[in-house]
């Protein structure tokens, strides 16, 4: 009766609460994606891309989920106006910060263009990226950032062409700006304000809003650019007001506030003479990291449809009674969009264990007293003196040292005292699981014994937010899922930094149930990655990007449509201003010289160059 399960690990891992229904488990025990109810084991996938000589890691992508998602983010919107008769459309766009790969921009394009999403841009490289990418003449172009005069030139050649770009005034000396360049080139611009709200939004980004935001025009700002643009006769212009209180809102509460405030401001903008037409709630849109209904900032306490339900409701609300038409709404909810659709899959290339095998018999008579302290220390310990014995124990280590140090404690001496010392907290633990109640300060000891896993992969190329924001990721195994996870461990990657290690995790605890080594490759899964990391990543240790498959499924088989080699040493080097063909050359330089000295034969050169070549074209990870 008390046999593991798929369904327990399921449950263990808390699939069915972040995999938004994307993933499930089979009863062999192996993760599968799940798509319009079609699955496929990903171990097949990753099998299939080894035998096209990818080697792990790899980061898979499935347009199928980004299509599924904006449908999702679209359906809620419709149905929400639908249920309150609102008056508006629904035109969302995405971000194209949030992952700028060509691939994922126009699955985007082309999962979207039922719902004529359209593109938002930050930057001018981003602009134009959406300038030559999107032609729906129905989709919207949000163009937000700090804007120089080619930035607005660029916009207004896209409005030439047929697009429907919104210049987004963040500054007051943009407006300006735009007035002067439309003039020049005789267009009436379509313009928009970012107002900088009152209302705050939760979490990392909460700063994104309120009177000392980055971006955004307070009140007096925004009545001075009515007035400059009444001045010249381009009031009907402005047809967009655009608020953003941050990103991943954990609660649903800080988006009733700013609409609110939003609406009554577009409406104040329609009654000064604008031609009001949309309003752009921003981004925000949180996704169930952490997969529990909560608002921790990995989480969020909110469902897409009670966000959608909240925006058109709370604006419904406010421009009731007033002669205001209801605008139609925009939102720019890219993490949403795009995080479920890329998952990276590493293999675990050792497992280290701490030690618990001291034994009280290892200590002499004639040892130091500190190390009879940790022998007494082990025999003596149970629940009525739990949390002295583990003070005490400390001391006598801190002892050791010292006496180590001093001379007075030799080598073999204090490595018999870090054995004790490894044998006594795997007894505080196996003490502490027997309490209700554990003293606070014994709350870490599972961290300290937990396995470390070193995997295949950088957490700063794949997963940045781990380290630089202390996000954490669902991970999991991919397969033995039929088997219990009989092991705790934490995970390391491949660099040879400190940081580069995973131990905070969506349960809340210190370290991840994982299963033995058995001989087999063990693969884990690192989900919800398909927003900002991959455009975060950086080249730490010169670990490069990773091979990237698009994966698509048919039925209950997939097909690899296309492939993205990962980085080659050759290439990273040359992100570092490093030329291989000088590298090389140094080689031979060096293995003549050699030869000279006699310490290596024309032969050994050969195998040598060899060698250097070959790696230089090799895989920036563990081959």
């Amino acid at each position: 009766m008390n046999r593991w399960s798929s369904k327990k690990s399921a449950l263990l891992y808390g699939v069915d609460s972040w995999g938004s229904d994307f993933l499930s488990i089979d009863e062999l025990g192996r993760l599968n994606v799940t798509i319009n109810g079609h699955s496929v084991a990903i171990q097949h996938i990753i099998d299939a891309a080894e035998k096209s000589e990818l080697g792990l890691p790899i980061l898979l992508r499935f347009p199928d989920i980004l299509g599924s998602q904006i449908n999702r983010l679209a359906g809620a919107f419709i149905k929400a106006i639908e249920s309150a008769q609102y008056a508006g459309t629904y035109r969302g766009v995405f971000p194209i910060k949030v992952n700028q790969e060509r691939c994922v921009v126009e699955d985007i394009i082309c999962s979207s263009a039922h719902h004529h999403m359209g593109l938002e841009a930050g930057s001018k490289p981003e602009l134009l990226i959406v300038l030559a990418t999107l032609s729906d003449p129905d989709a919207l172009i949000i163009c937000n950032g700090y804007k120089d005069t080619e930035y607005i030139e660029a916009a207004l050649w896209a409005q030439r062409l047929g697009r429907r770009p919104f210049l987004v005034v963040e500054k007051p000396s943009e407006l300006t700006q735009i007035i002067a360049l439309s003039s020049q080139m005789e267009i009436r611009p379509l313009i928009g304000i970012r107002a900088r709200l009152s209302a705050k939004g939760t979490g990392r980004w909460q700063s994104s809003s309120g009177d000392r935001a980055k971006f955004g025009l307070d009140a007096a700002q925004i009545v001075s650019a009515i007035e400059e643009l009444e001045a010249v006769n381009m009031l009907d212009c402005l047809q967009l007001l655009h608020f953003h209180i941050g990103s991943q809102i954990s609660s649903i509460e800080p988006f009733r506030d700013a609409i609110k405030e939003a609406a009554r401001i577009y409406v104040e903008l329609h009654n000064m003479g604008a031609q009001m037409q949309f309003l752009d709630v921003g981004g925000g849109l949180g996704v169930h990291y952490g997969g529990s209904l909560t608002s921790e900032t990995d989480s969020i306490n909110y469902s897409m449809d009670e966000y959608a339900f909240e925006i058109v409701n709370g604006i419904a609300q406010v421009l009731a009674g007033t002669a205001v038409d209801h605008p139609h709404l925009i939102t720019e909810a890219g993490r949403a969009m795009v995080a479920h659709h890329a998952f990276l899959v590493a293999d675990v290339v050792e497992v280290e264990r701490v030690g618990t095998a001291g034994d009280p018999e290892m200590v002499a008579k004639d040892d130091p007293e500190p190390l009879k302290e940790l022998a007494r220390l082990i025999e003596d310990v149970g629940t009525h003196n739990v949390e002295q014995t583990w003070k005490d124990a400390l001391s006598a280590r801190a002892s050791v040292t010292t006496e180590f140090v001093s001379g007075r404690v030799n080598l073999r001496q204090r490595a018999v005292a870090e054995e004790l010392f490894w044998r006594l907290i795997f007894e505080v633990q196996e003490t502490t699981d027997t309490m209700v109640s554990v003293p606070d300060e014994l709350t870490h000891i599972s961290e300290l014994l937990a396995d470390t896993y070193t995997t295949n992969f950088s957490i700063f190329q794949s997963m940045p937010d781990a380290w630089a924001i202390d996000q954490r990721f669902p991970i999991m195994p991919i397969h033995r899922l039929q088997e219990e996870p009989t092991r705790n461990g934490v995970i390391v990657d491949l660099t040879c930094d400190s940081d580069g290690k995973l131990n905070r995790f969506i349960s809340g605890q210190n370290s991840l149930p994982l299963h033995e080594l058995d001989g087999t490759p063990y693969r884990l899964g690192f989900f919800l990655v398909g927003a900002y990391q991959e455009i975060l990543g950086d080249l730490h240790n010169l670990f490069g990007d990773t091979h990237a498959i698009h994966v698509r499924l048919k039925g209950d088989s997939f097909e690899i449509d296309s492939t993205e080699f990962g980085d080659t040493v050759h290439e990273v080097l040359g992100y570092v201003h490093f030329s291989s063909d000088e590298l090389l050359d140094r080689i031979r330089l060096a293995a003549d010289t050699a030869i000279q000295r006699g310490t290596m034969d024309d032969e050994s050169k050969r195998q040598v160059i060899h060698f250097y070549e070959s790696a230089l074209d090799g895989y920036t990870y563990f081959e």
